[in-house]
């Protein structure tokens, strides 16, 4: 959801290896304007995002943070210890 309002994006998901939608926001389906890989080895593959709101392209900077977050976050998830419920 952050990434999307960020990057007044039309919508936006996180998949798995099989392209499946693991969480959504905004508007989805909508035709994948970015896909961005998440690094490493963990169940989550890759973050699309729709167009702009306004049709503006979206700024590379703003894609390289997210890109760094996104490393970020997954090199923490393989960190933490496995929770079982």
């Amino acid at each position: 959801r952050e990434a999307v309002r960020e990057l007044q994006a039309t919508g936006g998901a996180v998949v798995d290896d099989a392209d499946r939608p693991v969480a959504t926001a905004g508007a989805w389906p909508v035709a994948a304007v970015v896909r961005m890989p998440i690094a490493g080895h963990g169940p989550l593959r890759a973050i699309l995002i729709g167009p702009r709101l306004d049709g503006r392209p979206h700024d590379p900077r703003t894609l390289a943070h997210l890109e760094d977050t996104a490393g970020l976050v997954a090199s923490a998830l393989r960190l933490a210890p496995s929770v079982d419920a």
